[in-house]
């Protein structure tokens, strides 16, 4: 409703400016051009006024959906107890580097209570000249809760 009003004022603003400076004669040439000047006008609004109709409505796009909160980081697991350090030793891997294990003997032999580490952590390694000996990795004793005697110090 507001862009009829302006256009119709604006329009006869336009019209009514021109007449303004030519000086007042009483000649049908004059107010045929005044008409002719006006309707000019109108049609000028009203071309505006449909192209402004004919837009198309402005398209709301969807908000994107929010991005799910990453997973809490997985608790540490509660201190089960400790490891004596004497019975850590390194292994060579196969691929180069060394990896820390625990021997199962010296486990047995120092520690209170040597049944409360973990099966999962149980391994059976070669040694030299072949023998086999059964160690607990030190990575996974860490991982199930269990941490080196000599962090105590």
């Amino acid at each position: 409703m507001p862009r009829k009003i302006i256009a119709s004022v604006l329009a006869l603003s336009m019209a009514f400016s021109g007449a303004a400076t030519v000086p007042a004669r009483a000649g049908n040439d004059e107010i045929n051009r005044f008409i002719a000047g006006a309707i000019t006008l109108f049609i000028i609004g009203k071309a505006i006024e449909e192209s402004n109709k004919r837009k198309k409505p402005a398209v709301t796009r969807p908000r994107p959906t929010p991005l799910p909160l990453p997973a809490p980081a997985p608790k540490p697991p509660a201190l089960r107890g400790f490891v004596p350090n004497e019975c850590y030793f390194t292994l060579p891997r196969p691929g180069g580097g060394r990896r820390g294990v625990y021997g199962q003997a010296c486990l047995k032999e120092v520690m209170l209570r040597p049944e409360r580490l973990p099966r999962a952590c149980l391994q059976t390694v070669q040694l030299r000249y072949g023998r086999p000996a059964r160690v607990y990795g030190a990575k996974c004793l860490r991982n199930h809760g269990f941490e080196d005697e000599a962090r105590l110090r």
